[in-house]
């Protein structure tokens, strides 16, 4: 009796080894999975752009980077797929570096072939809401995207979009056009205006006096010891080349900018083959003054010279806001709202190496869940490594830095410069597996994301122009 008591402890024993082995398994498969979908790393993000439109009339936005969105009119509708009606809310927000694809935690990788990652020309977030409930694209609609494009991208990319937020599908072709609203707003910049006429000549200026025949021209007895300042050529000879010579004939006249004269000078001379040949010179100048007349112009001239530097840094502010924009283009059609990738699918073809943390001593990094991220800035793309696969992050000789976000919310960095001198050195070793151990930079949570932010095209605070 005493025998089969102690065999039924036995079994029960085994068993319950191999149950808590199984609950161990379990939990360890639970803690190195890779998790599904929209992943935001940090305890903020990349806020929307806004704004509201009429559903019955449509409209068209358009973003600092060029990106241009045209919905038309009727095409929102509810979750029961009635036309909306009335004032809806376009929510929008778009990533072009891999430092906002890494705020996004939007997922690079395929979930079932993680080795093959998506390296992105640019990516876009577009909602549609009404007090606050979601809305749609009607079935018969569809938005007209130009999306801004920073590199001239290849056959092999294609669009993609995160079916349910989770997973991407398998894409479509898009066209790559010229922003030509970029060239045309360049176009149209208007001219500088002219600088306003100083009343007090400088060292540098081009002063001048007349010297005339008052019987053959009695017309400009008017301009007699009249000191003229020269502002601006015309048309034929230089100024310098002009009063080198002794003229037959000038007319002064009126200018159309106010205040100042048009002096046109001609002669004829025959050439050394007996030919008749006509010169001329036009140039604008204005007479100096004196007494109060000139206190007058002086004070005035402060006042123009005011305007002058608010136009020109109206006309300057413009310029740069303009050459914000991407000069290209990716052009496309929605009829759905949702998270969209301009893409190229690559497999990660590196040697890899095992990298050791120094926060490895202060946490366990498998029961923490800590992410590595692999910030791939010449190819735009981000990529993830559970603790369980941290021997098998890539050595590449490109710009690349690491980031972990640990509990506490700090982020452990490893920047580009550290990545080249400790990982990428080992680039070229095939068939050697290198251990290295890195020292991280703590940065705290919205430092970091300020860090990241700061690479954006333009900031994420732009507000978008209504067309």
């Amino acid at each position: 009796m005493e025998g089969k008591t102690r065999k039924k402890i036995v079994r029960i024993g085994v068993g319950s080894i191999a149950f808590i082995g199984l609950l161990m398994t379990g939990f360890y498969l639970y803690l190195i999975r890779y998790p599904q979908g929209i992943q935001v790393p940090l305890n903020k993000e990349i806020g929307f752009s806004e704004f509201e439109f009429e559903a019955e009339e449509g409209a068209e936005f358009h973003l600092p980077t060029g990106t241009h969105i045209t919905i038309p009119a009727n095409a929102v509708v509810n979750e029961e797929g009635v036309r909306a009606k009335g004032t809806i809310k376009l929510k929008f927000r778009e990533y072009h570096t891999a430092e906002e694809i890494f705020l996004s935690g939007i997922p690079m990788q395929m979930p079932g072939e993680r080795e093959m990652y998506m390296q992105s020309d640019g990516m876009m977030e577009l909602r549609l809401e009404q007090s606050g409930t979601a809305l749609g694209i009607a079935p018969e609609s569809e938005l007209s995207v130009d999306l801004a494009s920073y590199s001239n991208v290849g056959e092999d990319f294609r669009l993609y979009f995160l079916t349910d937020d989770k997973e991407w599908d398998d894409g479509i072709q898009f066209e790559t056009v010229q922003n030509f609203r970029r060239d045309t707003a360049l176009a149209n910049l208007p001219e500088p205006p002219m600088t306003p006429f100083d009343p007090v000549p400088g060292e540098d200026d081009k002063t001048f006096t007349l010297r005339f025949n008052a019987r053959t021209m009695p017309h400009l007895n008017a301009w007699n010891n009249t000191t003229f300042k020269f502002t601006k050529h015309l048309s034929g000879l230089e100024y310098e080349q002009a009063f080198r010579l002794d003229w037959d004939r000038l007319k002064i006249s009126e200018s159309d900018e106010k205040g100042f004269l048009n002096f046109n000078f001609s002669f004829s001379s025959l050439d050394a083959k007996n030919q008749l040949v006509k010169h001329n010179c036009s140039f604008l100048a204005k007479p100096l003054l004196s007494g109060t007349e000139l206190e007058k112009a002086i004070a005035q001239f402060r006042e123009d010279m005011d305007l002058y530097a608010e136009t020109m840094e109206k006309i300057e502010a413009e310029r740069q806001r303009i050459d914000q924009e991407a000069i290209l283009l990716s052009r496309f059609t929605i009829a759905q709202v949702g998270i969209f990738n301009i893409d190229y699918l690559d497999r990660m073809d590196a040697v890899t190496v095992e990298l050791k943390f120094d926060f490895e001593k202060e946490i366990n990094p498998l029961i923490n869940n800590i992410m590595l991220h692999v910030i791939l800035e010449d190819r735009n793309s981000v990529v993830k490594y559970n603790f369980s696969d941290w021997d098998k992050i890539p050595a590449i000789n490109e710009v690349v830095s690491l980031a972990a976000v640990l509990p506490d919310g700090t982020v452990a960095y490893i920047n580009p410069a550290e990545y080249k001198k400790k990982v990428a050195v080992h680039a070229n070793s095939k068939g050697i597996q290198h251990v290295i151990s890195l020292k991280t930079e703590r940065i705290e949570n919205d430092v970091f994301f300020n860090k990241c932010i700061m690479k954006s095209p333009v900031s994420s605070v732009s507000v978008p122009r209504i067309i």
